[in-house]
């Protein structure tokens, strides 16, 4: 193998990953949520329904590489 290939192996992004983000949440509807992240309002947030969103909660989102958003929850205080 060459190194150029064993480089972009370990630094080529993994095509399902998930990573974990943390969000504040701006508004909210019945289905769908508004959140602050990184700066942005990024509104139509899906939310677990297990969670009652609730405005100013610091809440943790699964963001796929796709760039899909799901509320799993909020955030120990």
């Amino acid at each position: 193998m060459r190194a150029l290939d064993a480089l972009y192996q370990l630094i080529a992004p993994v095509p399902n990953a998930v990573r974990l983000r943390t969000a504040k949440v701006e508004g909210f509807t019945s289905s769908s949520a508004t959140i602050n992240l990184a700066g942005g309002s990024v509104s139509g947030v899906s939310y677990l329904a297990s969670y009652t969103p609730a405005v100013g909660h610091t809440v943790l989102v699964a963001q796929t590489n796709a760039g899909v958003l799901v509320i799993l929850g909020r955030a120990a205080p």
